[in-house]
């Protein structure tokens, strides 16, 4: 048995505590100081589960998805989705095949490493007026034999991915959702600018999720919500929020906060 003191997250606060853990699990936790003083104590938190990074540590998933997954382990990330940029389909197909590949050989090797719980491709299907920081050239329309070609063979895994950011308002997105749904991929709305009708019929479709939360999306406006509006009125939608109060500001923040609360979102980085 071993014994951790620090800040423990306790009911959403950081309290002087300590854990006895056996077996690589909790077995009591003590909340208290320490008779010896604090000192400078550690805290103490569930690690993040982030869904949307391209890159941590000066290390890019392409290349040295190890290097990426320890770096995030010692910033506390447990679990992650390796993030894509758009490319054209077969090489986008490719690089996740290879991704993927690397994922596994990461599960069987690395326990120190965070575990990559599957790919998110931000794209291809999404909409070139809110491309942001995406490469418009790479921009396709949706089709299911473009999806295909991404996924790799009915019959297969596809190619690791689990996650697929898409603007639903553009033709033939509606279909995609449902494919993606079918194939066990969670569609997340996003790039896009999609009205808050054009988001809820993507949602009774089956999408997920809301990729960034107020980024690279339609604005938020008291007679036209769009996407941001509805992932914030009701439970359809989870909502990604990358919260370094400079994507989004800490206003906008609060408002999320009291509009779904910490369960209706979703803590990412989105970093590179």
């Amino acid at each position: 048995m071993s014994r951790l003191r620090g800040r423990l997250l306790v009911d959403g606060r950081l309290t002087e505590g300590a854990l006895e853990i056996e077996d690589g699990r909790i077995k009591t936790i003590e909340i208290g100081p320490s008779p010896e003083g604090a000192g400078d104590l550690p805290i103490v938190a569930p690690g993040l589960v982030d869904l949307h990074v391209h890159g941590f540590g000066g290390c890019d998933p392409l290349v040295d998805l190890a290097g990426m997954a320890r770096a995030l382990a010692r910033a506390g990330t447990t679990s992650f989705q390796p993030t894509l940029f758009p490319r054209e389909p077969d090489a986008l197909g490719a690089e996740a095949a290879r991704v993927a590949r690397a994922a596994e050989d990461l599960a069987r090797s690395d326990e120190d490493a965070a575990a990559a719980v599957g790919l998110h491709l931000e794209g291809p299907f999404v909409n070139p007026l809110r491309a942001g920081a995406l490469p418009k050239e790479a921009i396709a329309e949706p089709s299911r034999e473009t999806l295909r070609a991404i996924l790799g063979p009915a019959s297969g895994s596809g190619r690791g991915v689990r996650t697929m950011t898409l603007a639903p308002e553009l033709p033939g997105a509606a279909e995609l959702v449902e494919e993606l749904a079918r194939s066990g991929i969670r569609a997340s709305l996003g790039h896009s600018d999609a009205t808050a009708a054009e988001a809820r019929e993507a949602a009774r479709a089956g999408a997920q999720g809301a990729t960034h939360l107020f980024n690279a999306m339609r604005p938020l406006h008291h007679r036209e919500a769009g996407l941001a509006g509805f992932a914030l009125s009701g439970a359809a939608l989870y909502a990604e929020l990358i919260g370094d109060l400079v994507h989004v500001g800490p206003e906008a923040v609060a408002l999320a906060l009291a509009a779904r609360g910490p369960g209706g979102l979703c803590l990412v980085s989105d970093a590179l």
